[in-house]
């Protein structure tokens, strides 16, 4: 497996990052949190940004690309690997990656409800630290 900084928005890339915002659209704050990342950019532009400042980590394998981490500011705001993937330590390698990089992250954004990223980021070390209340 191959680990490293996104040098380019392949076809691959915007697939997977699509699942991840679906993903997470369905969970309890999702949307709040996508607005907030993603602000009013569309995916592909958002991803060239991304890109340009170091902030996209990718997984690949014999397969092709199977995960990435977005990374920002030192926050972790998302982690996400393939359905076909996962259980496989992708995501762990993905953030040992970032935790070695030049802008070490120190939070990591976990949705409310979503047991497994928060089980994720404890199985690392990490513990939860912040609840934020927003007016509905």
């Amino acid at each position: 497996m191959n680990i490293a900084a996104a040098t380019h928005v392949s076809e691959e890339l915007l697939t997977l990052f699509s699942d991840a915002q679906n993903a997470a659209s369905h969970h309890r704050g999702g949307a709040a949190m996508l607005d907030s990342v993603l602000s009013s950019d569309e995916p592909e532009s958002f991803l060239r940004n991304a890109i340009a400042r170091n902030e996209v980590w990718i997984a690949e394998t014999d397969r092709g690309l199977v995960g990435f981490a977005l990374c920002r500011n030192h926050l972790i705001e998302a982690v996400y690997v393939d359905k076909t993937s996962r259980r496989q330590g992708i995501a762990t390698q993905l953030v040992t990656a970032l935790m070695h990089a030049t802008t070490q992250p120190h939070d990591a954004y976990a949705l409310p409800g979503d047991r497994a990223t928060k089980s994720f980021f404890e199985s690392l070390g990490w513990k939860a630290r912040l609840l934020t209340m927003r007016d509905a």
